[in-house]
């Protein structure tokens, strides 16, 4: 497999997860992703538009 269509994969798989997690955490806590999610979730978006083009 590709690297590119390996990141591909991967984040829908984060996406995923990531919405998954907002919704959850809105519907039990009242909040959105912690920051620390939300940091991690940024950099791999910032690693994708560097390594996935």
């Amino acid at each position: 497999m590709s690297a590119g269509i390996w990141l591909q994969e991967t984040k829908k798989e984060v996406d995923s997860w990531a919405t998954n997690n907002i919704y959850f955490a809105k519907r039990f806590r009242g909040t959105p992703l912690s920051s620390s999610s939300a940091q991690y979730l940024t950099s791999f978006n910032e690693l994708l538009k560097r390594g996935g083009n």
